[in-house]
């Protein structure tokens, strides 16, 4: 009898430890993930009740934002059946996705803002993060098991929203206006009826929810050579690998969901040696290399080939206003996003579906048919600030042009002071500097202007005379 007791006691012992060790992560994996964060994990707990994790539960926007910059901006539910797939719920329009695997994984274990599922049959683990505006996914393969894998997903969607394959490899959720979306009261069956039916006619160009397209990082490699992209077939969303055979594992496929109105609530300028956490709202000390590059690698081409163009970042977005093609000064102008996660720059979705490159608008373009090249770009509380320049002619310019940017990066109708919207514009041409210049710098700090050097008289002579205002 003791005997028999010892071995099922070592038996149970050794299951216990094999079933610990499947929701472990390894300190190479680790690495792959973003950085735990125990503030967001106050918001991440099990509801006994329901056997659900609810991260952010009950969250709703303040009307003001007062106060409401430094937690999550969203609402998720993952329940202990994974069978019961992932809730992701936008706040602003009150209206929820689901993503069923269907593949099979073990119940979740809170690992602070991260949910970690074992990949049943295989040494694979499903891990969410949770931020402040996104539901970040890694799938780690912490060994080789194959050239290529495919995982497929079923997505929920309500009443009034498709789900598009974007040019750029995203997967974008769309929805009908905000108006007819989430709990919307209806009186009568007829009501609802006819709710109903509108819903499913409606456009669908209102951006709700973001899949960007997925991308492998493997562990002490930078630039991999196995690739991950999006197969859409109705509700069936599948994530295909391939080149698997020769990386570097532990590796990890990453398919995350962004939601759009928790993103748009993002603010911020980047000044000294910050970083600003987009994914997170952290401010936090840059991290430096010692002033060294160890290499340099591609990222997406511009549309058209410059020069002496003008050129900033803001919001998680990168600028470039004129310039010159080679041919002729020009007036455009082009933004992009960057990949929070691998840094590349990626075609951005100004919210009615992805540009297929970097995106552009004529309607966007300097006011009256102007043209710049050599001018100064300055990004800085949600504005962009275009100073002086080479008009086409050659000759230097004392305008300063400054455009509002909209929650998706793109420019935006304004007015610093007239109410009347018929006489908004994209830039506003404000007070010119007090001379000429062209080639000059240009920086903002606290909540100032500073313009220093520059061509006063076209490509010779300099100014020695920093202004300020």
């Amino acid at each position: 009898m003791a005997l028999l007791m010892s071995s099922t006691m070592f038996i149970d012992t050794v299951m216990l430890r094999q079933q610990q060790d499947t929701y472990a992560l390894s300190s190479q994996a680790s690495a792959l993930l973003p950085t735990a964060e125990s503030t967001l994990a106050q918001s991440l707990h099990l509801d006994s009740k329901t056997q659900t994790y609810e991260y952010n539960q009950g969250y709703r926007p303040s009307t003001t934002l007062a106060g409401d910059a430094s937690r999550a901006k969203f609402s998720a539910s993952f329940s202990k059946d994974p069978t019961k797939g992932v809730t992701v719920t936008d706040p602003v329009n009150s209206i929820s996705i689901t993503l069923t695997p269907d593949f099979k994984v073990s119940e979740p274990q809170q690992q602070q803002n991260r949910l970690v599922y074992p990949v049943m049959g295989s040494t694979a683990q499903q891990v969410y993060t949770l931020q402040a505006v996104k539901l970040k996914e890694d799938i780690i393969l912490n060994t080789y098991q194959g050239d290529t894998k495919q995982f497929s997903y079923t997505l929920g969607l309500p009443e009034g929203t498709d789900a598009l394959l974007e040019p750029n490899g995203d997967v974008g959720i769309y929805g009908a206006d905000s108006s007819l979306l989430g709990n919307v009261s209806t009186g009568t069956d007829k009501d609802a009826s006819l709710l109903k039916k509108l819903r499913e006619n409606a456009p669908k160009t209102n951006l709700l929810f973001s899949i960007p397209a997925p991308f492998i990082k493997e562990s002490g490699r930078k630039v991999t050579q196995a690739r991950a992209w999006y197969g859409l077939k109705g509700k069936l969303l599948t994530i295909y690998a391939s080149g698997l055979k020769d990386a570097n594992y532990p590796l990890t496929i990453d398919p995350s969901v962004y939601i759009e109105t928790a993103a748009k609530l993002m603010r911020g300028n980047n000044e000294s040696n910050i970083d600003f956490d987009i994914d997170n709202e952290l401010i936090q000390k840059g991290k430096t290399t010692g002033g060294r590059f160890d290499s340099w690698v591609s990222t997406l081409s511009l549309p058209s080939a410059r020069w002496n163009q003008s050129t900033t970042v803001a919001g998680g977005y990168v600028y470039v206003v004129g310039g010159n093609d080679g041919s002729s000064v020009k007036g455009d102008i082009y933004w992009a996003h960057f990949n929070t996660s691998t840094g590349a720059i990626e075609a951005p979705n100004p919210g009615n579906g992805a540009c297929s490159s970097w995106c552009t608008n004529s309607a966007y373009n300097l006011p009256s048919s102007q043209v710049r090249q050599g001018a100064s770009l300055v990004a800085y509380n949600g504005y962009l600030y275009l100073f002086g320049g080479l008009n086409s002619g050659g000759s230097p310019t004392s305008t300063v042009y400054i455009a509002k940017l909209g929650a998706n990066g793109e420019p935006r109708l304004w007015h610093p002071t007239d109410t009347n919207k018929n006489n908004w514009v994209y830039w506003y041409s404000d007070t010119a500097m007090s001379s000429n210049r062209a080639f000059l710098g240009a920086v903002a700090y606290n909540n100032r202007m500073y313009v220093v050097g520059g061509s006063t008289t076209g490509w010779t002579g300099g100014s020695t005379t920093p202004r300020q205002s």
